[in-house]
């Protein structure tokens, strides 16, 4: 059991040196060992702790990634309501 701890404490180690909050890490790294997880049932993994790392790392760019996208939309934007068209309507203002 002390062998995860230290495996756990390495990749909360790597998240907090890449600028992760502490309590943000944690969540990384229980997300990211649930996925190694999941994923162990399936495949052969050479180094778990390798796969722990990465995958905790992945997560974290991900969650970036997604934190600037909701920064960089508009907050004001609202898209117009979608005129509906009559049927047979000409554009021709003289057959109106």
């Amino acid at each position: 059991m002390s062998q995860l701890n230290e495996m756990l404490r390495h990749v909360r180690s790597v998240l907090r040196r890449r600028g992760v909050a502490d309590q943000d890490a944690e969540d990384l790294v229980h997300e990211a060992f649930l996925k190694v997880e999941r994923y162990e049932q399936r495949h052969a993994v050479r180094s778990q702790e390798a796969l722990l790392v990465r995958t905790a790392v992945n997560l974290s760019i991900d969650g970036e990634r997604r934190e600037r996208r909701a920064l960089s939309r508009p907050e004001t934007y609202s898209p117009l309501p979608m005129r509906r068209r009559t049927r047979n309507r000409c554009c021709n203002p003289r057959h109106a």
